[in-house]
């Protein structure tokens, strides 16, 4: 089988719809890339592990028949949209610690569907 990461966003949908792929299983895998790969690429101003982890395994709790179309897609947020759960820095040291109290309409939308908010 092909590593979770290395999936597209259907072929992992495909996989939480028929079982054979828990969202807390690609979070993972996505986690441990990031991990392997972020002191050369730098992608990332903010992931917290346990928090990922902590909403994939909500994901995967919610029964299929109320899954939303977005169900378990790993969603990066630019660091300039505002995340209740997450700083939003706008990548200066001006708004380091930043900590907004609700989402944007984009992300609200987002979670609404079932996507995994993963890091800015």
């Amino acid at each position: 089988m092909t590593e979770p990461f290395r999936l597209t966003a259907t072929q992992a949908q495909a996989g939480f719809k028929n079982g054979s792929l828990s969202v807390e299983d690609y979070a993972k895998s996505l986690l441990d890339r990031v991990e392997a790969r972020d002191s050369t690429t730098h992608a990332w101003a903010y992931i917290d592990k346990e928090l990922v982890l902590q909403r994939a395994r909500e994901l995967d709790a919610i029964p299929p028949e109320k899954r939303g179309p977005l169900h378990g897609v790993a969603v990066g947020v630019k660091d300039v949209i505002l995340t209740k759960d997450m700083p939003t820095q706008h990548n200066s040291p001006i708004y380091e610690d930043d900590a907004p109290k609700l989402d944007a309409a984009s992300i609200m939308v987002l979670r609404a569907n079932g996507a995994l908010i993963f890091g800015s």
